[in-house]
């Protein structure tokens, strides 16, 4: 009887190669998942952005979900800045702290931060405050990432333009 394994061996057991490809394999895999899933956020379509070769492009994704929601008294810090956006992952949209800081911000409920071109819009629809503009933020640091990773992220409790 022909066999393929080394009799050196016992039967049954793989090679170092062996089992090193397969773990390369199943790596290769979950790195494949998890750049696929949608993100798990609440806010958006989950659609593709547009390439190079001008495919159309769909609304991006929320960025941002929140880990451990804080009621609204909370927003007991006041942040004020330049609200600005960026190409990352799609668009991100935050606060330029005269420092330099950058502030992710999550909106309030019933608001929206809209990310490419920046503008903060009301419940009631209002264009709030769009790039370039200054803005005051009350709120607090919130516990979480974001797939922006361009600073702190501030749950908002209200947003005004101006100082």
């Amino acid at each position: 009887m022909n066999s393929n394994l080394d009799p050196g061996r016992p039967a049954g057991r793989a090679s170092t190669r062996t089992l090193a490809a397969a773990g390369l394999v199943l790596a290769l895999g979950v790195v494949m998942a998890g750049c696929s899933s949608s993100g798990g956020g609440t806010g958006g379509s989950g659609g593709s952005t547009a390439s190079a070769g001008g495919a159309s492009a769909a609304a991006p994704s929320a960025s941002l979900e929140l880990a451990s929601p804080k009621s609204p008294a909370a927003g007991g810090n006041t942040y004020t800045g330049v609200l600005r956006s960026d190409a990352i992952e799609g668009g991100c949209a935050y606060l330029l702290a005269a420092d330099g800081q950058k502030y992710e911000i999550i909106p309030p409920d019933g608001w929206e931060l809209q990310k490419a071109p920046a503008a903060v819009v009301s419940p009631s629809g209002e264009v709030v405050a769009k790039a370039g503009d200054v803005i005051t933020v009350h709120g607090d640091e919130a516990d979480m990432m974001s797939i922006c990773q361009i600073g702190p992220i501030i749950q908002a409790t209200d947003i005004v333009a101006g100082r």
